[in-house]
């Protein structure tokens, strides 16, 4: 502490009575302002007190001269002693002389005090023009660089006057540390008062502070290096008056601006415009803090990408982009949006949320799409598996895709008719020579198998659609399987480099080539017959070479012949035995449900060809007894037909449904005023359709159309269940108990029911394929 040099006398003498400390106290602080207030008005005459700006930039070397001489007047007020008055009590004379830690801390008041005050009225002038305008709020931060800067230089300047006491007596200037500077006391008084000048207003201050860099076109250096109300508020720690500390005061505001100001289009460029939002926010928040940066962009991306609504549309805004014709299918500004989006969640730990979106997504769009057909299904399905080709995404994509469109049983079967319907309108636009519109749809069928990783199982149920097809075209097919200009030779292709190695392809392979050696049959036995009444396509297969379910049903019956198919058969049995060497080790014989027939009738069509009817054999026998006759009883069609009750019921109901017959209490007739309905007329035929007997002596009760798929449960679902069961019990040396081998089932052929999956067991028992052994099953 420094000595006093000399003593100022400041007050008269008093007699008798002894003043009161408090007296003292103020007559000795009235003393020092009085003297501070001379210093600094002599200062202050320097500066416009509304801008903070001086009012002869010429005079600078006038200013600092003057502060000089004013720093050496406070350092002598620091040292001087003070008597503040002469007592004469009992006849003595005393001389009371202030208190030195006292005197020095009213000094530092003083100066601080003083100003405080002309920073008030400073506020006051930059306050006060602004509120009479209707964007108070905009002009106070349009204002704010330049005030601020004013402030700052002011205070710079004028400190010399208050930094003697800091420096030469720090215990007394305890507002001010080796952390806090002055300058730094000063920036905490201003937004103190700010604070308590705008009151409720000072809240929307700030957040009018944010939207105005935030709006900016372009953020400026200066925008950047302006040290703003909140770059102050949190460097200080001052808080706002409902004891909302800045940092969570900017998280709200972070939060309200990225639900409802960030508005980014979701489209390829989703992630680049997020990014130009989140290095703009980045810009802004540094301005406060650099620490905060990674907080905020947390908030914007958890209420942006990582939203759930957002992150749904993203994925389905970027499912749009992928095209299916394209060889890339995923451009590589698709796989970047994605890699951003995947970073984003995995880098949080937060796959699982992802996943759970991504499978929302999957339910949703298909669920839209299966109710807009088949190709479209399976359209969306194969965009929802080729977006996250090669990303953590797919092995979810495809659980769910599977399951949403009713497991991998159902995914082969909605296959298997997009393949139908592809094959069918490439054929018929090939033929025709239009246009090819089932381009789309070609692309489609090859992509699927890859795309959605379709089993080898598939080979199977294919084959039986080719077989089928084959019995309905006849050697016809044999040019779709062989000219690479039909999509049935290409799907056979690729089908050849997915699934060459599989048992499936190899059944496959045989039944291609049993088609190739009946259709050469077929043909040379028509180029041997004359032109004879009945024209007969005979396709002739080894019953082991066909589709499984056609092997069950395929039995010897004795089918009941007319006359001229009794002529056809017998020479084709004849023409058989020459070709065949090996024909006298065979049994040939015809299979009833596998027939058909065009039969060709008198009505004229408006296109002026004659109606051709699409008939089973049953059919055929029936009707071609009404060439005779124009009515006759049940009981005579019986006798005359040879068919059993139950197929012939069937028979005339489908005729009577069509109105083709007519029929009265005892008998059927031709209808003369028959007119068919030519919308169902398909490449010129029409087929007729018949019901499933209830007979227990019919083949049409355990099987389906060899020409169509709907109405029952496809056998073939049971032969994969049970090979699924075989294949299960294999590598299981001590066997499987009933629920776990149903479990492992159920892993691998989604949507096994515990029906089936007991059909297929016992079935499998019986075949002695498995052994049951206490309640535990073994290969």
């Amino acid at each position: 502490m420094q000595q006093s040099e000399s003593t100022l006398a400041i007050a008269e003498s008093f007699t008798g009575t002894m003043p009161t400390a408090d007296t003292i106290n103020k007559r000795a602080q009235q003393f020092i302002y009085d003297r501070v207030n001379d210093i600094f008005n002599d200062v202050f005459s320097f500066y416009d007190s509304r801008t903070m700006e001086k009012k002869d930039p010429a005079a600078t070397e006038e200013y600092f001269c003057t502060i000089d001489r004013h720093v050496n007047g406070i350092g002598k007020l620091c040292k001087s002693g003070i008597t503040v008055c002469k007592v004469r009590y009992k006849g003595n004379t005393c001389i009371l002389i202030k208190d030195e830690a006292k005197r020095l801390g009213m000094i530092w008041d003083a100066l601080r005090i003083r100003v405080q005050a002309q920073v008030s009225i400073f506020v006051d002038h930059f306050l006060d023009p602004c509120r009479d305008s209707e964007c108070f709020l905009s002009d106070l931060v349009n204002h704010w660089g330049t005030m601020h800067a004013n402030y700052q230089l002011f205070i710079k300047e004028i400190s010399p006057l208050l930094e003697y006491i800091v420096i030469n007596y720090p215990s007394v200037a305890k507002e001010v540390t080796r952390e806090l500077k002055i300058s730094d006391y000063f920036e905490m008084y201003l937004i103190s008062l700010l604070r308590s000048k705008l009151s409720d207003h000072f809240m929307r201050f700030l957040e009018a502070f944010l939207s105005y860099l935030r709006q900016k076109p372009v953020l400026a250096r200066a925008d950047l290096e302006m040290q703003t109300p909140l770059t102050l508020m949190y460097k200080y720690r001052i808080p706002l008056d409902n004891g909302l500390t800045l940092k969570d005061f900017y998280f709200e505001s972070i939060g309200r601006y990225s639900q409802g100001n960030i508005d980014v289009v979701i489209d390829l460029f989703f992630c680049e415009n997020l990014t130009k939002y989140l290095i703009r926010n980045a810009l802004i928040t540094g301005t406060i803090s650099a620490m905060l940066i990674k907080e905020t962009n947390e908030i914007i991306l958890r209420n942006t990408l990582m939203e759930e609504n957002t992150a749904q549309k993203f994925f389905e805004s970027m499912k749009d982009y992928v095209n299916l014709n394209s060889i890339i299918g995923v451009s590589q500004e698709i796989s970047s949006q994605l890699a951003i989006i995947l970073a984003v969640f995995e880098s949080r730990s937060m796959m699982d949320e992802l996943e759970r979106i991504y499978a929302q997504v999957i339910k949703s769009t298909l669920m839209k799409a299966i109710t807009e057909g088949l190709e479209e299904s399976m359209k969306e399905a194969c965009k929802l598996a080729l977006l996250v080709k090669g990303s953590s995404l797919l092995d979810i994509a495809l659980k769910e895709i599977i399951k949403v469109l009713g497991g991998p049983i159902n995914v082969m079967e909605r296959y298997l008719r997009l393949c139908e319907n592809c094959i069918r309108r490439n054929n018929h636009e090939i033929i025709t020579g239009r246009s090819q519109e089932s381009g789309k749809g070609i692309v489609l069928s090859l992509l699927v198998p890859n795309t959605l990783q379709i089993s080898p199982q598939f080979l199977d149920i294919y084959s039986r659609s080719l077989f089928r097809r084959f019995i309905l075209h006849g050697p016809t097919v044999i040019e779709t399987l062989q000219n690479t200009c039909f999509l049935e030779c290409q799907l056979l292709e690729h089908f050849t480099d997915l699934y060459k190695l599989s048992p499936e392809f190899d059944r496959l392979q045989t039944l291609k080539i049993e088609i190739f050696n009946s259709s050469q049959m077929a043909q040379k036995f028509a180029s041997e017959q004359s032109q004879p009444a009945l024209a007969m396509t005979p396709l002739i297969l080894e019953k082991n070479k066909v589709p499984l379910v056609f092997q069950e049903n395929a039995t010897a019956t004795n089918l009941p012949l007319t006359e001229e198919m009794e002529q056809s058969w017998d020479k084709l049995t004849d023409f058989y035995r020459m070709t065949d060497k090996r024909a006298q080790f065979k049994k040939l014989f015809l299979i009833d449900y596998l027939q058909h027939f065009e039969v060709e009738t008198q009505i004229i069509l408006s296109n002026s060809k004659p109606l051709v009817l699409d008939l089973s054999f049953h059919q055929t026998r029936v009707l071609c007894l009404f060439n005779d006759s124009d009515s006759l009883t049940l009981d005579a069609i019986s006798s005359r037909s040879r068919i059993n009750r139950g197929v012939l019921t069937e028979v005339l109901k489908s005729f009577l449904n069509i109105g083709l017959l007519v029929s009265d209490s005892e008998s059927y007739l031709l209808n003369e005023e028959f007119s068919p309905d030519e919308s169902k007329i398909r490449n010129g035929l029409l087929r007729v359709r018949m019901g499933v007997t209830d007979s227990k002596s019919s083949h049409l009760k355990r099987i389906e159309s060899p020409l169509h798929m709907e109405g029952q449960v496809s056998y073939w679902k049971q032969e994969l269940i049970r090979a699924c069961i075989v294949r299960s019990l294999k590598g299981e040396e001590r066997g499987l108990k009933p629920n776990d081998l149903f479990a492992k089932v159920r892993s691998q052929i989604y949507g096994t029911s515990v029906g089936e999956f007991k059909d297929a067991l016992k079935k499998n028992v019986d075949d002695k394929m498995i052994t049951k052994w206490r309640n535990c099953y073994k290969y």
